[in-house]
């Protein structure tokens, strides 16, 4: 397959944009993720982790584990949209349509770094 970046395939992209999409068009608020961190734990479960669930009530988390010993790293994403008042929704291309919050972001970054690591 055609490497659309040093580290990402085409599919990988496309993937990533589905999966950011997909976010924006269903954004929760806190505490209410249920729907984002079941989608967060299937696509950790693809990428061949054993994410863990409920923490916090609606987090997510899994340990990737190098091949190295070394230093240890955190990643760390929100998963929540942000209430977004009447008159703001119309300005918001990305949040979904009569949406009361958006999406505030980061829930793709670990899917990326994770296939990244992967490579």
């Amino acid at each position: 397959m055609k490497t659309a970046t040093d580290t990402f395939t085409e599919q990988d992209l496309k993937e990533m944009i589905e999966v950011r999409r997909d976010l924006h068009a269903h954004p929760e608020l806190a505490f209410d993720e249920v729907r984002t961190s079941g989608l967060v734990a299937e696509r950790l479960t693809a990428l061949g982790l054993e994410p863990r669930t409920g923490i916090g009530k609606t987090g997510v988390m899994a340990t990737l584990q190098g091949g190295q010993r070394g230093k240890t790293v955190l990643l760390r994403a929100d998963m929540d949209a942000l209430p977004i008042r009447r008159r703001e929704r119309r300005a918001l291309p990305l949040a979904a349509p009569r949406a009361r919050c958006t999406p505030a972001g980061t829930t793709a970054t670990p899917r990326s770094c994770s296939a990244w690591r992967r490579s």
